[in-house]
């Protein structure tokens, strides 16, 4: 149960500029990367970098799709073999970790996921690109 605390904590972190021990969430760091938080358009941040480096993090984002997957089966055939063999027997807090383990895994696949489209999309779209990283540029200007 503490990695879902864990991740709750990282989760309110969404939209500060820094976390105070310097631990942040997948969540936070990527949408960082992206452009977001307060009065940010998502993809903003990304539409700035060029075709290369969008080609990059969709591949790398991508990559990281595929490792959760994989991820996530191994948890499940943990769990298959756990309750198959186990029955009743299992322990509340080995299923409070596997199920705390398959929902960091599914929330890892979501943000990567969501990365690796907003990539796709700009590298597909780049008149889109150019819009938001001026629109990206404006923002930064009002904030200094």
């Amino acid at each position: 149960m503490e990695k879902n605390a864990n991740n709750e904590t990282g989760r309110a972190l969404d939209h500060s500029i820094g976390a105070a021990d310097g631990a942040y969430s997948l969540h936070t760091l990527l949408d960082h990367l992206q452009g977001g938080g307060e009065d940010r358009i998502v993809g903003a941040g990304l539409a700035q970098l060029g075709p290369d480096h969008l080609a990059a993090i969709y591949e790398g984002a991508e990559t990281q799709v595929n490792e959760c997957l994989r991820g996530l089966a191994a948890i499940l055939q943990v769990l298959t073999f756990t309750t198959r063999h186990l029955g009743k027997e299992v322990p509340v807090h080995v299923v409070q970790d596997i199920s705390a383990h398959l929902q960091g895994q599914t929330q890892a696949l979501e943000c990567w996921n969501t990365l690796a489209d907003h990539a796709a999309y700009l590298l597909n779209e780049p008149l889109i690109a150019r819009d938001l990283a001026g629109h990206y540029a404006d923002k930064e200007d009002d904030v200094h």
